[in-house]
């Protein structure tokens, strides 16, 4: 049975009806019930309509055996017209908190990474030398750049990993949270895709004196630039925040007849079967993770697989067996993989 079922608001609740059968029930029903030859496809059906305090049905079918039959089911789906509506005002409140909660958690990480520019600046030029004479701007810069010429190039890095992370905001939200994402897929060097990304956390990898070593890898992958970037921004902050210090990330890059594979691996905090169950699940974070006090909020690796996924790719995790403990946190050698098909 089709049918559209309309809200005492006007609100359609469900329908499987066009504009024309609804007029032809309007205009064909007696007392709410009609058998007609279909005119679209000229097959013979039970056409009817009923009302009540909560709203309109309107119905086609042409497999009800009865007309006792037809009219017991326009009853009974009526008389569920009440509870379809709670439900459906339930599902819209539901999905509009998801929504706002989405929404509320963007802006809060992007207030989080501006204010971490704004005091990466301030850091290296402290606030109070802006209170002075305004035509000194330029040189206070300049002197300070001078000065301090390691501290400006780390503050320069820094930041550009903080634009980077805004950048991943703003990509997310496009590419994630709405429907029917606009992709872009185009052909690129994949190291050089690596190579912008690790760059932007170089003082992190620098300041706990872990050294990257990067595949040579000529081979160009079809991909959407934006959201494999974004991907790889997420797995290399978590590896700068959870790589065990003074060891080595390793960047492997190969390629067979069916896809080109990026390996990430090192030795970072030891995961678990039940990490590796519940990696990208939204919300979820590691065992080890939430011992130390880098846990984000758990969604990084929930948008790593969704955006590869997006680009028809495939992501892996291998976690190692043997565990070594360091400074009270457990650790591991372990792979992160993804496969990018050869187009």
């Amino acid at each position: 049975m089709n049918k559209r079922i309309i809200s005492k608001k006007g609100d359609i609740l469900t329908s499987s009806l066009d504009d024309q059968c609804i007029e032809c029930i309007r205009n064909k029903t007696n007392n709410g019930y009609a058998q007609i030859c279909c005119p679209i496809d000229t097959v013979n059906k039970r056409i009817g309509f009923m009302g009540n305090n909560s709203g309109e049905l309107y119905a086609c079918s042409d497999n009800s055996k009865t007309t006792k039959n037809f009219k017991d089911n326009l009853n009974v789906i009526a008389s569920h017209i009440p509870d379809l509506l709670t439900l459906r005002n339930e599902v819209a409140q539901e999905i509009s908190q998801n929504e706002l909660q989405r929404v509320r958690r963007v802006v809060h990480n992007l207030k989080s990474i501006n204010a971490h520019c704004i005091q990466e600046l301030y850091n290296f030029i402290p606030q109070d030398k802006f209170t002075q004479n305004i035509n000194q701007t330029v040189d206070i810069v300049k002197d300070a750049i001078k000065k301090k010429n390691k501290d400006a190039a780390l503050t320069f890095l820094r930041i550009a990993k903080y634009n980077g992370s805004m950048k991943a905001e703003f990509s997310v939200y496009e590419k994630l949270l709405k429907d029917n994402p606009k992709l872009s897929p185009r052909s690129y060097k994949l190291r050089d895709v690596i190579m912008i990304v690790l760059h932007m956390f170089f003082g992190d990898f620098t300041s706990i004196s872990v050294r990257v070593d990067v595949d040579e890898y000529y081979e160009k992958a079809v991909i959407d630039f934006e959201s494999i970037q974004v991907a790889l921004y997420h797995i290399v902050e978590n590896a700068a925040k959870y790589i065990k210090p003074q060891t080595i990330l390793k960047v492997l890059l190969s390629n067979d007849d069916k896809f080109h594979t990026i390996e990430f691996k090192m030795n970072s905090l030891h995961l678990y079967p039940d990490d590796i169950k519940q990696m990208f699940n939204e919300g979820y974070s590691g065992i080890n993770a939430k011992k130390t006090s880098k846990a984000g909020d758990g969604i990084g690796m929930y948008r790593v697989k969704r955006l590869i996924e997006l680009n028809k790719s495939e992501i892996h995790v291998i976690a190692g067996d043997e565990i070594v403990t360091y400074k009270g946190y457990e650790y591991s050698d372990n792979s992160f993989i993804i496969k990018i098909p050869v187009v």
